[in-house]
């Protein structure tokens, strides 16, 4: 009888073993799948700056920022995002050019837009060197476009418009928070400006 217990307890105590064992497996396993994972997500979003070119430019895409290929307009000429997100954004859109300065066009943009967004506020306003001449760079704060009621909290945006021969350029960015613009939105569009080159037709 007593080696009978004895049997079952050794059995008892080699299956509690076993699970402990079992356990310290499945945790090593665990960690090693965790530094793998988070090894990967590290080197996506490593990617280093790198050229690009279209039919319609060419300039550098930013550090961890990727083109979007998928183009919804004729006027839409790059979309960049940062890589594996949506948002923010930055678009480079080109228009048949007319009468009016880039300067024309960021004292529209000052005089209406507080028409609709009341909140409208200019943050800065700069003369900026771009595809080999000179542009307007106006960084401004409003509410969400989305936001009816003007009861959000502001968002930060950032447009730049300069001409070529026969094309008035717009790089616009989407609207973020002030944090996102400084540490993500603003080095990205600095890149973009010291780079960008518009094809003429």
């Amino acid at each position: 009888m007593y080696d009978k217990i004895n049997s079952i307890n050794i059995q008892y105590h080699n299956s509690v073993m076993m699970t402990s064992s079992t356990r310290k497996l499945i945790l090593i396993l665990v960690v090693i799948l965790s530094i793998v994972v988070v090894s990967c997500l590290t080197l996506l979003d490593n990617a280093p700056e790198r050229d690009y070119e279209n039919e319609h430019l060419s300039l550098k895409v930013p550090a961890n920022w990727s083109v979007d290929e998928e183009n919804d307009s004729e006027y839409n000429l790059a979309i960049l995002r940062p890589l594996n997100a949506r948002y923010p954004y930055i678009i480079v859109t080109g228009y048949d050019r007319n009468m009016e300065t880039p300067s024309d066009y960021i004292d529209h943009i000052i005089k209406m837009y507080p028409i609709e967004e009341p909140r409208f506020e200019v943050v800065t306003r700069e003369t900026v060197d771009v595809n080999g001449g000179k542009g307007e760079k106006l960084v401004y704060i409003s509410t969400a476009h989305d936001d009816i009621l003007f009861i959000g909290p502001d968002h930060y945006f950032a447009v730049v418009i300069f001409e070529t021969t026969n094309q008035s350029i717009t790089i616009s960015t989407s609207e973020t928070t002030e944090h996102t613009f400084y540490s993500q939105i603003e080095p990205a569009l600095d890149v973009v400006l010291n780079s960008i080159k518009i094809k003429e037709n």
